[in-house]
């Protein structure tokens, strides 16, 4: 089944509209709720007023041609919220506006292809006017206030300001549920991670085991044999008779009798000894395993460069003032790692950090710096239940991604304003007497759907958007980053409000949404293949 012309971008429209006019209302300090079906009709609907999650409780519509619009606005919202945390709402209602507006000039008779190059030469001029409005968050209150409007907890944003004033922009924050009602935070001078003993027999005193000043060894290899490990453990001992110490070995996987070997030297006293387990997954467990190697200055044996166990000397081993570990995690305390060495691995790393563009990893990367660099925040969400506990921790968890990226870019004003003040910018680079031109029509576009997000948060809040924004080609504002607090009912200058956005937000939401615009825009066919057999009676005739 196929649909081509006018009436594939008519249903595509459709279709992203119904996802955009959900999440709309969500809006704002005071936008509303969507009451969501859950899938046994017996439990109360689940209430959500956040965009991204609302944007994954759809699945399609009746309609399979809409249900393709209705799932690219899905896309677009998950896109948002995975790349920077937020602004997956202003994202989709941008591109809603984007996508009527140009759906009707081309009915119209404008080119797309004409309409799309025009966008895109106006794209660059759009961010740099959002990126001239930044200023840098270099005091409490606007992290307060940001984390505040993220999490919903006045006493958690305090606690998480206090977070990032210890370890710092770059540190590691770890969120965890806490097993009381109370909200609690903690720091660790070490490096920290979720990984445990491979047995509860390494323990030495209450329930912690804990070696002083022992060697480290960090390996690829998966160790079984008593042979994997026996001379090391040999030339351990041999300068144990100078100066007893012990041995720590953290590996991919350690099991069989390599595993007796360290638990019975451990029992009988021997030597001081504890197996753990490489923490991450995947390829990033290698380059843990570098980084502790770096920091304990020792060496990453590893089987896929061909390094053999056996050939490993004292010197190969790493270095610490303490090593803990418990059931679940392991701590490192006083590295011997080479300091200029352990600041070229945190640069290498901040490189990959300023590179990539997935979340998750900028998250992953954002940890081993603030690992590396020798310090971890712990905070503990409490709450009545288990439900509040787990909605705090991930509210908390989404605040550090946006506090960092307001940190490392700057902040502008909030409640849509940047992009408003973003619109003027990019009318006052039209000429003065210009042709009706795809230009003209790709400026009118998008000064019309930068002020959306202002509108929809001003009409949520009870507000008529036209009495206070106006016709957006006629705007006039200040220069200064003034706009509506819908709190308080008046213009005010929002940097001393502390109503404000990432600059690094309100770009990714502006670029997500006019590709999913421009997307729509300059698409001519849908195709939709039968569940029973994708194959079989597909044609692309028109």
């Amino acid at each position: 089944m196929n649909c081509v012309g006018p009436n594939a971008r008519e249903y595509l429209r459709r279709g992203f509209r119904q996802m955009a006019d959900a999440l709309e209302v969500t809006l704002g300090p005071r936008g509303r709720v969507v009451a969501v079906e859950r899938d046994s009709r017996r439990k109360a609907p689940e209430l959500l007023s956040d965009g991204a999650l609302l944007a994954r409780r759809f699945y399609g519509l009746p309609s399979r041609f809409e249900s393709m619009g209705l799932l690219m606005a899905r896309h677009l919202a998950w896109q948002v919220e995975e790349e920077v945390g937020d602004g997956s709402t202003m994202a989709v209602v941008m591109a809603r506006r984007l996508i009527d507006d140009g759906c009707r000039m081309i009915a119209a008779g404008v080119d797309p292809m004409q309409l799309r190059r025009a966008l895109e030469k106006a794209q660059p001029v759009v961010i740099e006017a959002i990126k001239a409005q930044a200023r840098p968050m270099d005091s409490s209150a606007p992290i307060i206030a940001l984390a505040n409007a993220i999490i919903g907890n006045a006493e958690l944003a305090k606690h998480l300001h206090e977070c990032f004033d210890v370890v710092g922009p770059q540190g590691a924050i770890e969120v965890r549920p806490s097993n009381s009602i109370a909200h609690d935070r903690e720091y660790i001078q070490g490096t920290l991670w979720n990984k445990g003993w491979e047995s509860s027999s390494f323990a030495t005193s209450g329930g912690e085991a804990i070696l002083s000043n022992p060697y480290i060894l960090f390996t690829t290899h998966r160790l079984s044999a008593v042979t994997d490990l026996m001379p090391i453990m040999q030339k351990v001992a041999e300068q144990s008779h100078v100066k007893p110490r012990g041995l720590v070995v953290v590996s991919f996987n350690i099991e069989g009798e390599a595993l007796n070997l360290l638990v019975m030297n451990k029992r009988r006293g021997t030597m001081p000894t504890l197996a753990v387990n490489a923490p991450g997954a995947g390829d990033e467990r290698f380059d843990i395993l570098q980084d502790l190697a770096t920091l304990c200055g020792g060496k990453l044996v590893s089987e896929e460069a061909g390094d053999q166990l056996e050939n490993v000397a004292l010197a190969d081993l790493g270095n610490a003032d303490e090593f803990r570990a418990v059931r679940s995690a392991f701590t490192i305390i006083g590295g011997k790692g080479r300091p200029t060495a352990i600041r070229q691995r945190v640069s290498d790393i901040r490189k990959q950090i300023a590179k990539t563009k997935d979340n998750d990893l900028r998250q992953q990367l954002f940890e081993r710096a603030g690992k590396l660099s020798g310090g971890v925040a712990l905070l503990r969400v409490g709450g009545d239940t288990e439900t509040e506990r787990e909605f705090y921790k991930t509210r908390c968890e989404d605040a550090v991604r946006v506090i960092r990226l307001a940190l490392e870019s700057g902040i502008a004003a909030g409640g849509g304003w940047a992009y408003i003040y973003a619109a003027q910018a990019l009318q006052q680079t039209a000429p003065a007497k210009t042709a009706y031109d795809d230009d003209a029509l790709a400026r009118s576009l998008l000064i019309h759907a930068l002020c959306q997000p202002a509108r929809a948060i001003l009409r949520n809040s009870g507000y008529d958007p036209a009495e206070i924004l106006g016709n957006p080609a006629e705007m006039r504002l200040p220069e200064t980053s003034h706009g509506f607090d819908v709190n308080q009912g008046k213009m005010l200058d929002l940097f001393d409000a502390h109503i404000v956005d990432p600059v690094n937000v309100l770009i990714a939401a502006f670029r997500a949404a006019l590709s999913a615009a421009i997307m729509i825009l300059t698409t001519e066919a849908l195709i939709h293949k039968h569940r029973d057999n994708r194959d079989k009676d597909v044609t692309l005739d028109p």
